[in-house]
C-alpha cells in the first residue's frame, strides 16, 4: 500500500522538521523576559532616570517619584500597566517626557495601543514601538491621583510560527487527499 507507506514518510519528514525548528522559536510575551526602563525628559534619547533593568515577573517592574507621586510600572506577559499613586502629578511640557522600554529576547514588536485609561488622556499623546522598544510620550499630562493605564502589546509573528502553521495546512491537504483517493478508487475498467 504506497500511500501508508508516503504518509509514515511524510510524518517522520514532519516530526524532524519540528524538531529542528523548537530550538529556534521565540517567546511570544513578555513573562520571563529582561527590560530595561528609563524615564526621559526634555528630549528623546535623553535619559533623566535610568530605572534599571528587571526581569519581568508577577510583582511591579519598577517604582518611582515624580513630584509627589508614586509611579509603578508592571509588565504581564502582554501588557504594561503604569499606575500614578499619591498626590495629583503632572509630565512636565516638553518634546519629550515619557517612558523608554527596551526589551531582550523577545519577538518583535509589532503595535503598542492604549487598552484602558483611568485619568490619563493618551489619545493625543505618542505611543511608538519597534523592534524590542516602546516608547510612551505623556508630555504635559496633569494626573490625578490614583490613575492608571494599560498599554497592550501586540508581536511579530515569529517565522517558526508561520511554517508550522503551513506544514499542518499541507499535512490536512494530503490527509484530505488520500481520504478522497482511498473511497473512490480509480479502476481502468469501470467504463468497460
Amino acid at each position: 500500500m504506497p500511500i501508508a507507506r508516503f504518509m509514515k514518510q511524510l510524518i517522520e519528514v514532519c516530526l524532524i522538521t519540528i524538531s529542528a525548528l523548537i530550538p529556534f522559536s521565540a517567546q511570544a510575551g513578555l513573562m520571563g523576559n529582561v527590560v530595561h526602563a528609563e524615564y526621559m525628559f526634555p528630549e528623546p534619547f535623553n535619559v533623566l532616570k535610568d530605572l534599571g533593568t528587571k526581569t519581568i515577573g508577577a510583582d511591579p517592574e519598577f517604582i518611582m517619584q515624580l513630584g509627589q507621586s508614586e509611579v509603578t510600572i508592571d509588565i504581564s506577559d502582554t501588557s504594561i500597566l503604569i499606575t500614578m499613586f499619591g498626590a495629583d502629578a503632572s509630565f512636565p511640557s516638553a518634546p519629550f517626557s515619557g517612558f523608554h522600554f527596551s526589551f531582550t529576547d523577545i519577538n518583535p514588536i509589532a503595535n503598542a495601543t492604549v487598552a484602558s485609561a483611568q485619568d490619563f488622556n493618551v489619545g493625543i499623546y505618542p505611543i511608538a514601538a519597534q523592534d524590542n522598544d516602546i516608547f510612551l510620550n505623556l508630555e504635559g499630562q496633569k494626573i490625578a491621583t490614583d490613575s492608571s493605564l494599560t498599554l497592550a502589546v501586540s508581536f511579530v509573528a515569529e517565522p517558526v510560527t508561520t511554517m508550522l502553521f503551513a506544514l499542518g495546512l499541507v499535512i490536512m491537504g494530503i490527509v484530505l487527499i488520500s481520504k478522497t483517493n482511498s473511497r473512490f478508487p480509480q479502476s481502468s475498467n469501470m467504463h468497460q
